[in-house]
């Protein structure tokens, strides 16, 4: 057949049988029924075609279930059927078809079926196929064919059927072999008559349920209306597909602002959305409606002055076609979830970084505590090796050089532990404003291309605090900012007074109270976000090798922390860094900050009992007190500096206690020892700081402190300060 030169006129089914549109579905199946046709034309009162009718639009209006009895498929089935070879050409099957006046042909081998053609396929072959005489037909077939077994009962073929969108299904043995074929006709022609005749029966059992479904419908509608209009959680927006607004209830006039006398007919689009929310994102989101449903997204909108987050689910209305006929916005104000989600989220960061500091900070004190001892051993051979040797001596600048990098070491450990917040400190009440005044006068007389400013509060709060520790800590924000601003700029420090009210988002919660803020701000290149996650971590620093230790910044967070105090930082890349420190307010009077004088070696001729686990502390530290003038016995640990102090409690009127030991500690010892004898004069010793068990001891009765690596003229001064006091 020639497509392009054939006539459809010629190839059509005439005259044409049609049906009104107003006639009920029994008439339409008698119809099918006795015409045996499988389409129907449904015309107007004027007889224009409206649309087609089909076999199966009627029983899946109907259901199924009206016309399937329960019989086996070998029961209905078609046995005579057209089969084929795979290997002929489709104008052969073609052939077959227009002879046997067939609408299918099952093309099989050894009496399987391996495919099928249809009269749809034939359609398909002649539009994509100019020349058909030479296509073999195991080219262009179905396959695989649905197949059941003759024994399936009738109800289950006609579910697959729906399931699979099919009109037929070939009917094999329990071998695989082809026995018939069943097509929607044979169902429904194989039905019992008296199936077909309680069909109008059926129909009209269907409208009264209908008419009783309309009224529960109006019944539920009303009761819906009533539980919408009564929501007060959920705002309910529906629109046309044109986006004009149809419902509008009271939930969404508080969610959204506006009323429902102020929205109804109009575009929700140019309404709610003009703010936060372009048109674009807006429009794709509806686009999405008809694939997915329904699509959820949170805007912001600001509603009285004040930012509110809207959670937004949009579905689609449907009609029972299942076509879109409008949307349903459902609205719900998160606002206040949304900021208790922050907040959750801002401790949880806040107690991941106070773990991360707290894990960071033992591990910097232990450290920081075994270098002390071995600078100890070092500073302590270096101070008795210069009390022997003359000025003049080549060897003497040699040593002095020693000591500087010993005490060189002593800082680095002194940062360390600053951070783990076991640094030395003498506390009492000073003014903050004298420290910065002094700090940067002399800061500034050595960096002349930076322009210091203060602002500071005349009615500053006073603080407790040891001096020369928050004189580190400036410092070393001074150092942070110069870095900052190689080609000079301006250092600001500002003080004033604040309260715990005021102090937001930092890594810990701040005790209640009243605070002195320092701001220490420069003009320099900023701080990214990857630094400013990590600037308080130990040994993180940006400058080259060997040009920093990482321990600047870390150690002023561990000191401020250890004063009670609180300390934050804030910037962005190219727009400077200021840096926030909050102390705690003394009620106590000011004392005049003095600087120290030092100290010269003050001899003595008492005995001494030297106590340390470190083999190296106690050598070195037996000729120390020698050197001095002073007897001493050893003991190398607390168990045997009880021992110890049993047998020469007459003799020994000074101990030198080391804290942290194995068998029994300082602690534990000096107990010991007050039980021996009340007025026992200690002076303890330790790696890491006053702070924290140290302090505890002192309240308990010790004398003093001394902390490692000391020289020769600090522990000289020390033990003449107890011994002094009778």
């Amino acid at each position: 057949v020639d497509l392009y030169d054939c006539e459809i006129s010629k190839l059509m089914s005439s005259p044409v049988l049609t049906a009104n549109k107003n006639i009920d579905t029994y008439t339409a199946y008698n119809l099918f029924e006795t015409n045996k046709i499988r389409h129907l034309v449904i015309v107007d009162h004027e007889n224009r075609a409206v649309g087609v009718v089909t076999q199966s639009d009627i029983i899946e209006c109907l259901g199924y279930e009206y016309f399937v009895v329960f019989k086996k498929l070998s029961q209905i089935m078609t046995k005579t059927l057209v089969t084929i070879s795979k290997d002929i050409t489709a104008y052969q099957a073609l052939t077959e078809m227009a002879q046997n006046s067939v609408s299918c042909l099952v093309i099989v081998q050894d009496d399987r079926p391996l495919g099928i053609l249809t009269e749809r396929d034939v359609g398909r072959l002649l539009i994509d196929y100019d020349d058909i005489s030479q296509l073999k037909v195991k080219e262009v077939m179905s396959s695989p064919v649905q197949t059941a077994s003759r024994d399936t009962l009738v109800h289950e073929v006609v579910k697959v059927m729906q399931q699979k969108n099919i009109r037929r299904m070939v009917v094999i043995d329990k071998d695989g072999k082809i026995v018939g074929l069943t097509t929607q006709f044979d169902i429904i022609r194989g039905c019992e008559a008296k199936y077909i005749e309680n069909l109008r029966q059926l129909i009209l059992e269907k409208d009264i349920t209908i008419k009783n479904t309309l009224k529960d419908l109006a019944e539920k509608t009303a009761y819906i209306e009533n539980i919408l209009r009564s929501s007060i959680y959920m705002g309910i927006v529906a629109t046309d597909l044109n986006f004009r607004i149809s419902y509008y209830n009271p939930c969404a006039e508080q969610i959204l602002g506006h009323t429902a006398e102020e929205v109804l007919g109009r575009d929700i689009r140019g309404i709610h959305f003009q703010k936060n929310t372009g048109l674009s994102r807006f429009d794709r989101v509806f686009e999405t409606i008809p694939k997915n449903k329904s699509h959820t997204f949170i805007f912001e909108q600001d509603i009285k002055d004040s930012k509110r987050f809207i959670h937004t689910r949009v579905s689609g209305i449907w009609d029972q076609e299942q076509k879109l006929v409008g949307f349903v916005l459902m609205l719900q104000d998160i606002t206040e979830r949304k900021r208790a989600e922050e907040e959750k989220k801002n401790l949880e960061a806040r107690l991941r970084q106070v773990q991360k500091m707290e894990a960071i900070g033992t591990l910097a004190g232990g450290i920081a505590h075994d270098f002390n001892n071995m600078l100890m051993g070092i500073q302590g051979n270096v101070s008795l090796m210069l009390l022997d040797i003359d000025p003049s001596h080549p060897h003497f600048n040699r040593l002095k050089s020693i000591e500087k990098q010993v005490q060189g070491g002593a800082r680095l450990t002194s940062d360390l532990l600053g951070y783990a917040r076991k640094g030395r400190y003498e506390v009492k009440p000073i003014d903050l404003n004298e420290i910065v005044k002094q700090t940067s006068d002399t800061f500034g007389r050595t960096r002349k291309e930076i322009m210091i400013l203060r602002e500071l509060a005349q009615d500053l709060f006073s603080i407790k605090a040891d001096q020369g520790q928050i004189e580190q800590v400036l410092l070393k924000l001074y150092i942070n900012a110069v870095d900052a601003m190689p080609d000079g700029g301006q250092l600001i420090l500002k003080t004033m007074n604040t309260t715990h009210r005021h102090m937001k988002n930092l890594i810990y919660e701040p005790i209640p109270g009243n605070y002195v803020l320092l701001r220490v701000t420069d003009t320099g290149s900023g701080i990214g976000k990857e630094t400013m996650e990590r600037i308080f971590d130990p040994f993180y620093t940006t400058k080259e090798m060997g040009k920093g230790a990482g321990l600047g910044l870390a150690s002023a967070y561990g000191i401020i922390k250890a004063h009670g105090g609180y300390i934050d930082v804030e910037s962005k890349k190219g727009h400077g860094t200021t840096f926030s420190i909050y102390l705690p307010e003394s009620e106590k009077e000011v004392h005049e900050v003095v600087a120290k004088t030092p100290v010269e070696t003050i001899k003595g001729t008492e005995t001494v009992l030297l106590v340390d686990d470190e083999e190296v502390v106690l050598e070195v530290g037996k000729h120390l007190l020698e050197a001095m003038g002073y007897r001493v016995f050893l003991a190398r640990d607390g168990k045997e500096a009880i021992e110890v102090y049993k047998k020469k409690q007459d003799e020994i009127e000074m101990v030198v206690l080391d804290m942290v030991m194995p068998t029994m500690g300082g602690g534990e010892a000096f107990d010991k020892m007050k039980e021996i004898n009340p007025k026992v004069r200690v002076l303890l010793s330790s790696g890491y700081s006053i702070d924290g068990e140290a302090a505890e001891i002192l309240k308990r009765g010790c004398k003093g402190f001394i902390q490692k690596p000391f020289t020769i003229n600090v522990l000289a001064e020390e033990i003449r300060d107890i011994l002094n006091k009778k």
